[in-house]
């Protein structure tokens, strides 16, 4: 089937589609680093996440107890990853709270209680 070839002058098209340029310009680093998500990774040695702790970028951590599941999460915030560790074993999740610097700030995360309809 042959369809007639359609002329496109400046007066026929009503929207432009042509897609902006990126130039050196209007691209920076410093405003690629502020769009970019702050992804989250997951640590299944607990050897690598201790040293992970240890670094100099790591402000803070966070533990959560989750009671029905018998596992407790291990978090923490980098500059520019939230490392993860789940441990199921209560003991060692005990001994590796205690072996965390101590120059680190850690917070227990416990779950929040449901508050009651009021009728």
């Amino acid at each position: 089937m042959n369809l007639p070839p359609t002329n496109q002058t400046a007066a026929s098209p009503k929207y432009n589609l042509q897609q902006p340029k990126i130039t050196a310009t209007n691209f920076s680093p410093e405003t690629a680093s502020k769009t970019t998500a702050k992804m989250p990774r997951e640590v299944a040695d607990i050897k690598k996440f201790i040293e992970i702790c240890r670094r100099k970028d790591a402000s803070s951590a966070r533990i959560k107890k989750n009671k029905k599941s018998n596992q407790v999460k291990f978090k923490v915030r980098c500059q520019t990853h939230l490392y993860t560790l789940i441990l199921k074993d209560a003991e060692k999740a005990e001994k590796l709270k205690q072996s965390l610097p101590p120059n680190l700030t850690v917070i227990e995360v416990s779950k929040k209680e449901k508050k009651a309809k009021s009728s």
